[in-house]
């Protein structure tokens, strides 16, 4: 069983449930879909998630509660994000049954088996990201001296998203 985590507010239910679709789509492996959310989003997601079953089969969907006002306090730098995007943070506590699992934020599709990205040997390490394609593609040095000053960074050559 691949675990695959997401944190959501109600505002990205439908864009979770693409990434679900991709991942159902090119997957063999079994998927136990965690989303966390302080959200009630059960009666938006129930009929998307039958949806779902009735394409691919058997997969296990579960919404996990993130505590009201838990990053009350933080400061988001970028008006398109949300408390929701901080809730990777909450993994280790929320999703103590599983040794590793995927975070994947819901602007993504997969196009292959999510089980061989899972399966990456991670020895010796205890988290793993991608360099961010959208950062070190941009040909604007002012929007990449910018977010590099925001997010407190040496460099962004080895930014991770």
């Amino acid at each position: 069983m691949v675990p695959i985590v997401f944190g959501i507010d109600k505002s990205y239910i439908l864009q979770v449930f693409t990434v679900m679709h991709s991942i159902l789509k090119n997957s063999k492996a079994g998927i136990h879909f965690i989303v966390l959310s302080k959200d009630q989003i059960e009666e938006y997601t129930n009929e998307l998630v039958a949806i779902l079953e009735k394409r691919y089969g058997s997969f296990v969907f579960e919404i996990r509660r993130v505590n009201e006002g838990v990053f009350d306090r933080v400061r988001i730098y970028h008006r398109r994000l949300s408390q929701a995007s901080y809730f990777r943070l909450l993994i280790p506590q929320i999703v103590k049954e599983y040794d590793r699992c995927i975070y994947l934020d819901s602007d993504v599709l997969v196009n292959g088996d999510i089980e061989d990205f899972f399966n990456v040997d991670l020895e010796g390490f205890y988290l793993a990201g991608v360099r961010d394609c959208h950062l070190s593609r941009r040909n604007n040095d002012l929007v990449v001296s910018k977010h590099q000053i925001k997010m407190h960074l040496a460099s962004t050559e080895e930014y991770i998203n």
